[in-house]
This record gives C-alpha cells, sequence and structure tokens, in this order.
C-alpha cells in the first residue's frame, strides 16, 4: 500500500508525473506516493499501471473499473463531501493509503487524518464555514490556484462523468442517514462540548 501525500512534495494527482517511492528522510528522498508494504520486494508495477491506465487518451468506463474499485471509490469522494473534509484527496490531495486489493488487483482507497470535517475547520478556516459555500461538482481547489487534476474524481464530480450518477445517489443516502441527523450528531457532541468546552 502507499501513503498519499500532498504538499509540499507536490501533488498526489495519478498524473504520470507524480513521483512514487519510499520516503528516505535522511537522504531528503520525498515522494507523494509513498509505499508502505513490501518495500524490499515492490517495482510500483501496481501503481504504474494504475497511472497508466486512468491517463489514456479515451479511456473508457471498463478500463478505469479494472483498476479501481469504483464503487468504493465514489462512496469515498461523496463521503468526504457530505462531511465537509477539507483535507482529502479531492480538496488537498492527500490523507488516504491506495491500497492493491490482493484478490483482483484493484486499487482501493482508506482514508486516514480525517480531523477537519463537520465544521472542525478553525485552524484552516478561521470563520467556520468550511466547505457549506461549495457545489458538490467543485472542481477549482479552494486553497491552490488550479483545478482538480486527478483524472478519476473528475469522472465522479464532473456533469457527465463516467460515476456522476452514482456519486449522486451516494450523496443523497450519505445526507439523509441517521448519521447526518441532529438528533444523532448532539447525542455524540454534547457528552464532549459539556466536558472539554472550557478547555478549548
Amino acid at each position: 500500500s502507499y501513503k498519499a501525500k500532498g504538499p509540499p512534495q507536490s501533488l498526489a494527482t495519478f498524473r504520470p508525473y507524480t513521483p512514487y517511492g519510499i520516503v528516505n528522510k535522511k537522504k531528503s528522498e520525498y515522494y507523494n506516493y509513498d509505499l508502505q508494504t513490501n518495500t524490499d520486494t515492490s517495482s510500483h508495477e501496481s501503481l504504474r499501471h494504475l497511472i497508466e491506465v486512468v491517463n489514456r487518451p479515451g479511456v473508457t468506463k471498463e478500463e478505469i473499473d479494472g483498476v479501481i474499485d469504483t464503487d468504493w471509490l465514489t462512496r469515498f469522494v461523496a463521503l468526504n463531501f457530505a462531511l465537509g473534509n477539507m483535507d482529502d484527496m479531492r480538496c488537498n490531495y492527500n490523507n488516504y493509503f491506495v491500497y492493491f486489493r490482493q484478490s483482483d488487483g484493484k486499487a482501493v482507497f482508506i482514508p486516514y487524518d480525517c480531523e477537519i470535517v463537520m465544521g472542525a475547520v478553525y485552524s484552516w478556516n478561521t470563520p467556520g464555514y468550511g466547505m457549506t459555500g461549495l457545489s458538490p461538482y467543485f472542481i477549482d481547489h479552494f486553497e491552490f490556484d488550479i483545478s482538480q487534476d486527478n483524472p478519476f474524481v473528475l469522472q465522479v464530480i464532473s456533469r457527465g462523468g463516467y460515476y456522476n450518477d452514482l456519486y449522486n445517489q451516494y450523496l443523497l443516502e450519505a445526507v439523509h442517514s441517521k448519521w447526518f441527523s441532529p438528533a444523532t450528531f448532539e447525542a455524540f457532541y454534547k457528552p464532549y462540548a459539556d466536558h472539554y468546552s472550557d478547555k478549548v
């Protein structure tokens, strides 16, 4: 598996120029995709193949489906947006692992470091509005002067993209689930707010 890291290395976009390897801080060797497992035997063939496929001119849905668990990917992107995650694959090109499933070789994305969600954004966005003013289909990066550059994220969020209809479905499922109801939120939030409000 690879740990995806965004700035300051560059941007983890799955483009052909995105660096990957094994980070060596002593030698000042840094990569956007830092190999975490099989470091003695891997030649990065799975990641190289994924990057090659998703960057093919006119790549088909079937080709992308062959290298990525796209149902998982679409849920992943939808839930991150619903949670208002400003520091993920889409918004900041980091904070996920790329795992290649042994059973079929497809890439699965596993999130980590998910603390900037559900309005807990003060360290990044002092006014506190976070992503509340953004469309689910936004493509311009909220921090950098660039547009979305991840080829398969674009297939999820872009109107007419291969997975856009599924993305809409998963967004609706998320926001209408019990986990997004005020009652469920208050049940989790209030005990911690009561206990820690004088310490924050």
